[in-house]
């Protein structure tokens, strides 16, 4: 459906001012609540937190995979429902790994162990479980509603078992609501070759079998945004080049800026090591235990720690740093681009272009993360840690005038 990417698509840059340089936007967060930490002593004391989102009063959900359930807080930071349980049944996660929330508060939660979307009515109460064949990778990167009807999720798998060749394209997938209808593809986007890497070695294993795959440097992500007015943004390329595809399947515009992506030199990839060993040392690696009445805990494990540090030595690179890192779209329609700091670094500049894709400015890098999630009446929430690495939620509001 729609074009491929090798298809020639609308040329040009689809909207005004992106063929300039940046123009520096100020805008800012002011800090509203948040929630979490290691101070937490209710529902908030979050494991993984694997998705977030708001609804159409500014609540926010957020998932929480360890627990296998869906925290509500309001405006005031306050818990005022929980949804799910651990379990199989309706309304129960096996585990739960990435989130969609509706305006008037229906939730859509991938169970990823079950292979199911589970669906929660605005009230709490169960809705349909729509199952995802065997046959189709279940959705990857952040979740999105698109319309009323569809779950949006990409197949941005980066390797696939040594000796299988990976399909030739990666595929954008609406996935339904309802469990009479059918999965959708809406794009087929360029698949890069996948870099070679050092195979580990039994002592870098500890002696087990591993079927980790290998890490990749700078992959070339797949990522989709649904647009307020019915379209998807979709970005497939090392480029900055937004392809924008309407759900009627017509022929998809492009929006580009003139930027080259950089070199990977060598001292690139170890920044880029250094960058993820760092990642480790905020976020120690853990494993989870499950018991039988469904109870979790998880345990700190240094042979994990020492896995992940041999595949971080042994990744492989691509040759290029992919222009584009991040895509979301706010609830104005707007589209924020992130694009790779280089050198690798917490988070790079973000731009921000209209629903029509002209170039509004950009945010310097450093100044403002890419929002997890956006809400009403410029509600915004990022996921951050504290100084003992538990999960921390905020929210603020933002402060986004344009000059």
């Amino acid at each position: 459906m729609l074009c491929l990417a090798s298809t020639a698509c609308a040329p040009g840059d689809g909207g005004s001012g992106l063929s300039g340089p940046d123009v520096a936007l100020e805008w800012s967060v002011a800090p509203l609540v948040s929630v979490g930490g290691a101070q937490a002593v209710d529902a908030t004391a979050f494991g993984r937190v694997a998705g977030m989102g708001f609804d159409g009063a500014g609540r926010l959900y957020v998932l929480d995979g360890d627990a296998r359930r869906v925290v509500v807080v309001d405006t005031a930071g306050a818990v005022v429902a929980v949804r799910g349980t651990p379990g199989d049944g309706p309304g129960e996660l096996a585990s739960a790994a990435g989130l969609v929330v509706d305006p008037d508060g229906g939730l859509t939660v991938l169970d990823a162990a079950r292979r199911r979307l589970v669906v929660f009515e605005a009230d709490g109460t169960p809705g349909p479980t729509v199952s995802v064949a065997d046959s189709l990778p279940l959705p990857g990167g952040p979740m999105a509603a698109w319309g009323d009807r569809w779950v949006v999720g990409t197949d941005d798998t980066a390797l696939t078992e040594p000796g299988i060749d990976p399909p030739p394209t990666r595929a954008l997938r609406v996935f339904p609501r309802d469990p009479d209808a059918d999965v959708r593809v809406v794009w087929h986007g360029w698949r890069p070759p996948t870099p070679q890497s050092r195979p580990l070695t039994e002592a870098e294993t500890g002696g087990m079998r591993v079927r980790l795959a290998p890490l990749v440097g700078f992959h070339p992500r797949l990522l989709a945004a649904p647009l307020s007015d019915g379209r998807m943004a979709v970005v497939d390329s090392v480029d900055f080049r937004v392809r924008v595809v309407g759900i009627d399947g017509g022929d998809a515009v492009e929006w580009v800026r003139p930027l080259e992506p950089a070199g990977v030199t060598p001292a690139v990839r170890e920044a880029e090591r250094r960058r993820r060993i760092a990642a480790l040392d905020a976020d120690a690696p853990r494993l989870v235990r499950s018991t039988a009445d469904g109870a979790r805990s998880s345990v700190a494990n240094d042979a994990v720690r020492r896995l992940q540090e041999a595949r971080i030595d042994a990744m492989g690179f691509h040759d290029r740093i992919p222009v584009i890192d991040g895509l979301r779209a706010d609830r104005s329609g707007r589209l924020w681009v992130a694009r790779t700091p280089v050198p690798p670094a917490a988070h790079g500049p973000i731009d921000i272009l209209t629903p029509e894709g002209d170039y509004l400015g950009t945010l310097a890098a450093g100044d403002l993360p890419l929002p997890t999630a956006f809400g009403p009446r410029g509600l915004v929430a990022h996921l951050t840690r504290d100084e003992f690495g538990a999960p921390v939620v905020t929210v603020g509001r933002l402060l986004d005038e344009v000059p």
